[in-house]
């Protein structure tokens, strides 16, 4: 197994929104930079897979766009 640290920045409290950003992460890049692994989070800082990731840093840029009650906010 291995494991990476994972920091977002800038920092987010909310651990059902940090979620939804990795799992945005996954969804974009599995197939490519995460080299068609499927990582597990654990929601606070550490990112697991099976075998190794073709990386042992790399900055993603991902925008979480939220729709809640029809107002839409970009993160």
């Amino acid at each position: 197994m291995c494991f990476l640290k994972v920091d977002i920045t800038p920092q987010v409290i909310s651990s059902k929104t940090r979620k939804a950003i990795i799992a945005k992460l996954v969804k974009l890049h599995q197939n490519t930079e995460l080299g068609k692994k499927l990582p597990v989070y654990d929601g606070a800082e550490n990112l697991y897979t099976a075998g190794s990731l073709p990386f042992t840093h790399k900055v993603f840029n991902i925008l979480l766009i939220e729709n809640d009650e029809g107002i839409s906010t970009t993160r």
